[in-house]
Formats: structure tokens, C-alpha cells, sequence
């Protein structure tokens, strides 16, 4: 949906028949899926407190301005507690690894950001558990 919202709002001054379609297909989704919701629960002792964060880019997606898109999403307990969708903020000219270092930047940011957050809490975080190769790297 962030994606969704993201690219609808580039056409918001003069939207044309291709947009108010793609807004009622996003209102369609959301409708079917009002039912669904974020649970968050006690995941067990083991498990408790832990960061988790999956990102991914997409090289030069977009077509007007030759930018990577950036997706990320940051769990914790199993339960998402950030996420964003956006473009990057340059042109990434090598290649869509280059791409891949820059969304993992952004997303490390945002761990290290709310790891010192939960510092102020009395349940101290795990050691933040990186999904996919990018975050790996960023993280050892």
C-alpha cells in the first residue's frame, strides 16, 4: 500500500482515467482486506525482543527520474513497527548492487534508531537478526 500511495501521489495535481483506476484498485484491496490486521503477542522467551529487518530496491524504477525504489520493513517480535517505501535519494549509476548497499544503508539507519529507542525501556533488545544477503553484510 505504500508503494501504491507513493506513486498515486505523483499525479494528485492531474490525475487521468489510468490513475482514478489504480486508486479504485487500492480501495478495492483495502476493503478486502479490512478484516486483516498486526498482531503482536509474546513470542517466547527465546525470541523475545528481537529486531528483524528484510529490505529490498529495485534498480532505476522509476522511469521518469532514473532513481532506485527502496522498500524496507523492520519487525520486532515477529510484528512489523517500521516500514517505508520510497525513492532514493540519487542516481545510483554502477549497478542495482549499488542500489542494494544503499537501501541496506537506509534500512540500518533505521535499526540502529530504534535499537537505542528501546534502550529507554526496561526489556534490553536482542542483537539485531538480519533476513537476505544485503542485510548481512550491513550488520557483521
Amino acid at each position: 500500500m505504500a508503494f501504491a500511495y507513493g506513486q498515486l501521489s505523483l499525479f494528485l495535481h492531474n490525475p487521468g482515467p489510468v490513475h482514478m483506476a489504480a486508486a479504485e484498485h487500492a480501495l478495492a484491496y483495502v476493503r478486502g482486506t479490512h478484516d486483516q490486521g498486526l498482531s503482536y503477542c509474546d513470542p517466547g522467551a527465546e525470541n523475545r525482543n528481537v529486531l528483524t529487518g528484510w529490505v529490498d530496491s529495485d534498480f532505476a524504477a522509476d522511469s521518469d527520474t532514473r532513481r532506485s525504489v527502496t522498500g524496507y520493513i523492520i519487525a520486532l517480535n515477529g510484528a512489523p513497527i517500521s516500514w517505508r517505501s520510497c525513492r532514493q535519494g540519487g542516481v545510483t549509476l554502477s549497478s542495482s548492487e549499488a542500489a542494494e548497499y544503499v537501501a541496506a544503508s537506509a534500512v540500518a539507519q533505521e535499526n540502529a534508531y530504534l535499537a537505542l529507542f528501546y534502550q529507554a525501556s526496561t526489556a534490553p533488545l536482542l542483537a539485531p537478526h538480519a533476513c537476505g544477503k544485503t542485510m548481512l553484510h550491513v550488520f557483521l
